[in-house]
């Protein structure tokens, strides 16, 4: 499975030193990034390790279908979901896409919300997912 990530611009400006942990820089605040430590630095990339995290995903079946899924991932968000307890959105996204499947959008649960997330109301069109990659 093939997944991208779609970041905050601000994300993009990360620098790392190799080995140390990530620290989010003060303007990012309050939102929430991905944690990584940095494997090594080239000229032109930085290989990272991503901690395994636990992300909320919806299918779509194709590129017009992605604003709904989107709007369903923020009703989510907003409280629509088994505790009635909005959370915080964060600034990840990703998409995943295999050929053979639908595309599914997936976000970013906050790190108060990574061990026994809110279950979606819906359950057939919002899941929770653990995903982690290098």
């Amino acid at each position: 499975m093939l997944l991208a990530v779609f970041v905050v611009a601000g994300t993009l400006a990360f620098q790392g030193v190799s080995g140390r942990r990530y620290r989010p820089p003060i303007f990012l605040e309050p939102r929430e990034c991905l944690e990584f430590e940095v494997l090594c630095n080239v000229s032109d990339f930085q290989a990272r390790s991503y901690n395994s995290s636990r992300w909320v995903g919806v299918p779509f079946p194709n590129v017009s279908e992605f604003r709904r899924s989107f709007r369903c991932l923020k009703r989510y968000a907003k409280g629509q979901n088994s505790q009635g307890l909005p959370i915080l959105m964060t600034a990840q996204f990703l998409v995943s896409f295999n050929g053979s499947r639908p595309l599914s959008l997936f976000w970013l649960l906050p790190k108060n919300r990574q061990v026994n997330p809110p279950l979606p109301v819906n359950g057939s069109r919002v899941s929770t997912y653990p995903i982690s990659w290098t």
